[in-house]
């Protein structure tokens, strides 16, 4: 059973790229859509662009749904496949 950072779509998210507890950061609801997701934060995308990767994400739904494309441009500069 998740946590209570980690039971809902950016909450597990973020912990399982960046290993930080969205909570701490702001409230669920929370989100602006044009802002950076969790500024500051450096996680396993902006370690992999760092490196020359390039980085893709591959999703069947909405990747605007919780700032998610937000999350993934900001952190590795992802190339976002969605629906």
């Amino acid at each position: 059973m998740a946590s209570g950072a980690m039971g809902w779509t950016m909450g597990s998210l973020v912990a399982q790229t960046a290993r930080i507890n969205i909570k701490s950061f702001r409230a669920q609801d929370d989100f602006d859509p044009n802002a950076t997701v969790i500024p500051g934060a450096y996680a396993l995308g902006n370690i992999l662009e760092d490196n020359g990767y390039t980085n893709m994400f591959l999703l069947g739904s909405d990747a605007n749904y919780s700032s998610r494309s937000t999350y993934f441009k900001s952190h590795g500069d992802y190339d976002i496949k969605d629906v």
